[in-house]
C-alpha cells in the first residue's frame, strides 16, 4: 500500500525523488511496527525505561515514603512543642499543634491527588504504548503521538519538581524541630512558627500548582 500511494504521488507529479522517500518511508515505518508488534522485546525494554524514569522522578511509593516522612515530621514537631508547654501555655501549645496538623493536610491533599493523577496517567499511557506507535506510522496520526510523548514529559516534571518543592519544605520543618528540640523559648515562638507552618503549607500548594501548570505548558 506504501509502495502504491508513493507510485501515485509520482504519477501526480507531487514527488521529485520517490526512491529516497520511499526507502525512508519504508525504514521509518519499518522501525515503528518493530516497537509496535514487540519484535525481539523492544516494547518491553520502552514500558520498562518509562517505568524507570517514572520511578526515577519521584513517582510510586517514594512519593508515598516523602508523604510518610512529612507526617513523621509534623508528629516529631507537635511533639517538641508539647514539650516546650507548661502552665498556662498548654492551651496555647493545644492551637499551635493543630495548627500544624492543619499545614499538614493542607500541603498533603493537593500533593496526594496530583500523585493519584499522575499515576492514572502513567498507567494509561503504559497501557496505549502499542496502539501510540502504531499511530505513528502515519502522517495523519502522528500528532497524538506528539501528544503522547508530551503527557509522558509532563508527568515526569511534576513529580521532579513536587518532590524538590517536598524536599525543600522537609528541610524547613527539621530546622523548627531542632528549635524547639534544643531551645528554650515558649510563648509567642510556639504560635508564630505553627502559623507560619500554615503560611508555607500554602506556599508550598501554590508552588505545586504552579509547577504543574508549567509542566503542562512545557
Amino acid at each position: 500500500l506504501v509502495i502504491m500511494y508513493k507510485g501515485y504521488e509520482v504519477l501526480m507529479g507531487k514527488s521529485q525523488s520517490p526512491i529516497r522517500e520511499l526507502t525512508w518511508d519504508i525504514a521509518g515505518k519499518l522501525l515503528v511496527i518493530t516497537f509496535a508488534l514487540n519484535l525481539g522485546g523492544w516494547l518491553d525494554l520502552v514500558i520498562g525505561a518509562m517505568d524507570g524514569i517514572y520511578e526515577w522522578a519521584g513517582g510510586g511509593a517514594q512519593m508515598y515514603q516523602n508523604l510518610d516522612q512529612m507526617f513523621a515530621k509534623t508528629s516529631q514537631l507537635t511533639n517538641a512543642i508539647w514539650a516546650k508547654a507548661s502552665g498556662f501555655d498548654t492551651i496555647l501549645a493545644v492551637v499551635s499543634m493543630c495548627l500544624c496538623y492543619i499545614g499538614f493536610c493542607i500541603a498533603v491533599i493537593p500533593t496526594l491527588s496530583i500523585l493519584i493523577v499522575t499515576t492514572f496517567t502513567q498507567t494509561l499511557l503504559v497501557i496505549s504504548a502499542p496502539i501510540v506507535f502504531w499511530l505513528l506510522i502515519f502522517k495523519a496520526t502522528r500528532n497524538v503521538f506528539t501528544q503522547w510523548i508530551g503527557l509522558l514529559l509532563s508527568n515526569t516534571l511534576v513529580l521532579l519538581l513536587v518532590g524538590l518543592f517536598l524536599k525543600t519544605f522537609m528541610n524547613q520543618m527539621s530546622s523548627w524541630i531542632n528549635y524547639f528540640s534544643q531551645a528554650t523559648y515558649a510563648g509567642d515562638d510556639v504560635l508564630g512558627t505553627s502559623i507560619f507552618y500554615v503560611i508555607a503549607s500554602l506556599i508550598l500548594v501554590i508552588m505545586i500548582y504552579s509547577a504543574k501548570i508549567f509542566a503542562e505548558k512545557v
